[in-house]
């Protein structure tokens, strides 16, 4: 009668520790907290929501199917993919050998992103760039082409002509390249007095008397 207690208190334990397992193992396949450090040398896999505080260093291929958000420094030795959303509250990421893919989803982070290289084979949008830490911020490029009716110009004076061009405003800074073919006509400044319109001046040196030149199409460039 001992042996069958011993036996079947056996079997309890037992039963406890495999369900135990169950049990860990069913809530690690779905929301997923990690408050350590990570450090994997092969692949980690996450098919639910995943939330990492601590730094993580990934020596494998790093896969979500879910929202992953990291809230620390990582570090992607590998490939890392989601096909899900990642959000980046104040991470670095850095990889040094592998791919770093968002599929069809959105990287979005509330701190800096930092690039040591960036390429990119499709639209890259960003509402703000600067070239170096000593470059100005630039918000806008615009630009285009446009036809430019000078119409005539006394001798020895000064005409402006507009230059339409949409996407320009009061606040871009304009660069025109102009295409002038009558010798004695100068091309001599260019602003953006308007939205969508760039008021260009050519001055008549005189030594042909009063000259209306032909309607060219000039090339702009405006940066904000």
């Amino acid at each position: 009668m001992k042996k069958f207690y011993k036996n079947k208190n056996f079997i309890s334990i037992l039963l406890s520790v495999v369900l135990s397992f169950a049990f860990v193992a069913v809530a690690a396949y779905a929301t997923t907290t990690i408050g350590t450090n990570v450090d994997t040398g092969g692949t980690l896999t996450v098919t639910g929501a995943t939330t990492i505080y601590g730094a993580t260093s990934i020596g494998g291929a790093l896969t979500a199917t879910s929202t992953l958000a990291i809230s620390g420094a990582t570090s992607f030795a590998g490939n890392a993919s989601t096909t899900g959303s990642a959000v980046l509250k104040s991470a670095i990421i850095n990889s040094d050998t592998g791919a770093i893919s968002f599929g069809d989803e959105n990287l979005t982070t509330t701190g800096a992103v930092n690039f040591a290289t960036a390429s990119s084979t499709s639209l890259a949008s960003l509402d703000s760039i600067k070239i170096s830490s000593l470059g100005d911020t630039i918000s806008d490029i615009q630009f285009g082409t446009c036809t430019v009716t000078i119409g005539s110009v006394t001798a020895s004076s000064t005409a402006v002509a507009d230059c339409a061009a949409t996407g320009v405003t009061t606040s871009h800074q304009v660069f025109i390249t102009p295409y002038i073919t009558d010798p004695t006509i100068i091309f001599s400044s260019a602003s953006s007095t308007a939205d969508n319109t760039i008021q260009v001046a050519v001055y008549n040196t005189g030594t042909a008397g009063n000259v209306d030149p032909a309607d060219n199409s000039w090339a702009w460039m405006a940066i904000k």
